[in-house]
């Protein structure tokens, strides 16, 4: 089929929601976990590589040299993944290419007129996500279901696919910009092939999104990065809100939620990671039958100052923060962050552009700042190679990194008032 030319714009200043990276170490230009945390994708200019990472024994599974990658797709734990080049070494931006790495054979090449910004799976449906231009296939038999045509221009390829891994009622939908000028979004049912809603997340263009395993949730950033919301996808309505920063605006890298979407993980250009609990707040406490003249006082005051108070400073003061952390080595380099395991056994991982995979417990109880377990090196030679470059079962325990940077201090910009 004759496909329409689509000419790529000038790379906006926002990150890409897909990390695809443009100051990366060691000539990375790709990171990303699997659906379930449980692996890791690396793009470079001259390879790509995928980790284990969910056990004890942090591991280089599988290593092809030769292939500059630029986007890399995987499909849970199986040896299916899709590849996008770089434009070195003769590689292509513009070809997307359906690999099995156990049997290294190319399953299905598929060729396009601009570049492909992102890629995303699950068990049933393989989506492209071009410039202006949303191709959705069957992963069965790779065939073409669905293309969604002109969209808003997406340098930047922001979308998000839900997972449904496990989920036998799960809603397969996919998320994306409705809007390069607003926060719209649109959601699109990947299976029904129809339009489920379309959500005015924000006033400014969204920089990230994230869906739930199951699709039911979905969460927002906008350019400026302060405010994080949580919408019910079928509904389209708001149903948490979040703030990460009440004076500066950040990047925001990576927006992921844990299996049961109970929490949420928030990364961005700085160096804390937010965790935020999913929950309503507790009713409050009915108040004593007795009151001190101080009590009520205060009570009343409170009450007048907040009736007072513009819209905006009022919705600050009822916005929940995070209840746990993470403080990475460095800021401003550009990461993702992930929750794994249940809430009684939670870690946040983090890959980042500067090569470095770390591994964080959460405490669900008490929250607070996250204990720093172990960090390794993903940069190429840091560890050890696999037994068999073919197979997805080979062992080698990756090294952990000789030195972390230490942390670094930047002043942030001044956020505006409206998101």
């Amino acid at each position: 089929k004759k496909k329409k030319n689509h000419t790529l714009n000038r790379r906006q200043k926002q990150p890409t929601a897909t990390m695809r990276i443009k100051n990366g170490k060691g000539d990375i230009l790709f990171i990303d976990f699997n659906q379930d945390s449980s692996r890791i994708a690396v793009g470079t200019r001259s390879a790509f590589r995928t980790y284990s990472c969910d056990s004890q024994t942090f591991r280089l599974m599988y290593e092809k040299q030769g292939e500059a990658t630029s986007v890399l797709g995987m499909l849970f734990n199986s040896s299916l993944v899709a590849q996008v080049g770089s434009g070195d070494g003769g590689s292509s931006q513009r070809c997307l290419r359906m690999l099995n790495t156990k049997r290294e054979k190319e399953i299905v090449r598929m060729s396009y007129n601009s570049p492909v910004l992102a890629v995303k799976l699950n068990r049933k449906r393989l989506v492209i996500l071009l410039e202006s231009t949303i191709y959705i296939h069957d992963i069965s038999n790779m065939r073409l279901e669905h293309t969604i045509q002109t969209t808003p221009k997406n340098p930047n390829g922001v979308c998000a696919l839900a997972s449904c891994d496990g989920v036998e009622d799960g809603k397969h939908y996919l998320a994306y910009p409705g809007s390069d000028t607003t926060g719209e979004v649109h959601i699109f049912d990947t299976v029904n092939l129809k339009n489920v809603t379309s959500i005015q997340a924000h006033k400014t263009p969204v920089q990230c999104l994230g869906l739930s395993n199951n699709g039911d949730r979905l969460a927002t950033a906008s350019a400026k990065g302060t405010i994080i919301r949580v919408f019910d996808t079928a509904k389209g309505e708001k149903i948490f809100e979040f703030r990460r920063s009440i004076t500066t605006n950040a990047a925001i890298f990576s927006l992921s939620f844990n299996a049961v979407a109970s929490a949420l993980c928030v990364s961005s250009d700085h160096a804390t990671v937010h965790v935020f609990k999913l929950e309503e707040a507790p009713a409050a406490p009915a108040a004593p039958a007795q009151e001190s003249w101080t009590s009520y006082l205060g009570s009343a005051v409170a009450g007048a100052v907040a009736g007072y108070m513009p819209a905006v400073v009022t919705d600050v003061m009822t916005q929940t923060r995070s209840f746990a952390t993470v403080t990475l080595p460095t800021q401003g380099v550009e990461n993702v962050a992930v929750l794994h395991g249940s809430e009684k056994d939670m870690h946040v991982y983090v890959v980042t552009a500067d090569g470095y995979f770390y591994k964080y417990k959460v405490d669900w109880d008490k929250g607070g700042e996250c204990a720093s377990l172990a960090h390794h090196s993903i940069l190429q030679g840091d560890q050890e190679k696999p037994r068999s470059r073919s197979s997805s079962s080979a062992s080698g325990t990756g090294r952990a990194a000789a030195a972390v940077p230490a942390p670094q201090s930047a002043a942030g910009k001044p956020a505006a008032d409206s998101d």
